[in-house]
C-alpha cells in the first residue's frame, strides 16, 4: 500500500478533525504534500500547476470547475484511487486518471477531454520555466510559451493561445505598474 492511501485510512480510522472539517483545496494540498515526500521542487511544481490549471480553465467552461481543475493540478501525481477514498476529490479522480494516461502515452483510442488538455499544458509549461532537475536550464515564459506551440499547439492550440494571451497580459500588467523596468515575463 503507497504511503498517501495509508495516511488517508489512517486519518479516516481515526475520524481525524483534519480529515473531518478539511475542505477540498485543503485536502489536496495535505495530500500532494505527503506525496512530494518532502521535496520543496515536487511541491513548488503541484502548485503552479495547480494556479495555471484553475486560470486556463476559467476560460474553458467545457472542461469543468477551475476549482476542480486547481485541485486536479495539485493532485496528478497521486493514484486515482487513492482520490477515490476522500468524497470532496472524488471528481478529481477520473481527471487525474486520464491525466496520467496521457502522460503515458496511453491514450490512443481517443482524444483527451479539455481538462487533460488543460492540466497537460498546466503542467509541460511550469517543467519548461521551473524545471524539475537542478542541472537543466530554465525557459523564459517567453521561451517556454514557443516550445510549447512546437511540442502541444497542434494537439491542444486553444489552451497554448490562451495560455501565450495570459502569459501577455501579465506582462503588460507588470510593465504598467513598474514602468517596465524589471519585466517578470520578458
Amino acid at each position: 500500500m503507497d504511503t498517501t492511501l495509508a495516511t488517508i485510512e489512517y486519518l479516516d480510522a481515526a475520524r481525524s478533525p483534519a480529515l473531518a472539517c478539511a475542505d477540498g483545496d485543503v485536502m489536496a494540498d495535505v495530500i500532494s504534500a505527503i506525496t512530494c515526500m518532502g521535496d520543496p521542487r515536487a511541491w513548488a511544481h503541484a502548485r503552479h500547476v495547480a494556479a495555471w490549471a484553475a486560470r486556463l480553465g476559467s476560460y474553458f467552461p467545457e472542461a469543468g470547475d477551475p476549482v476542480v481543475l486547481r485541485r486536479c493540478g495539485m493532485l496528478l501525481e497521486v493514484e486515482p484511487r487513492v482520490l477515490e477514498t476522500v468524497s470532496m476529490l472524488r471528481p478529481c479522480a477520473p481527471v487525474v486518471a486520464e491525466f496520467q494516461a496521457f502522460a503515458l502515452g496511453a491514450m490512443t483510442h481517443r482524444r483527451p477531454s479539455p481538462a487533460t488538455g488543460i492540466l497537460a499544458v498546466a503542467d509541460e509549461f511550469d517543467r519548461l520555466v521551473f524545471p524539475q532537475s537542478p542541472f537543466a536550464e530554465a525557459l523564459t515564459p517567453r521561451d517556454a510559451l514557443l516550445a510549447l506551440h512546437d511540442v502541444m499547439g497542434a494537439q491542444f492550440p486553444a489552451v497554448v493561445t490562451v495560455l501565450g494571451r495570459m502569459l501577455g497580459e501579465m506582462r503588460a500588467r507588470t510593465s504598467r505598474r513598474t514602468g517596465g523596468v524589471g519585466d517578470v515575463i520578458r
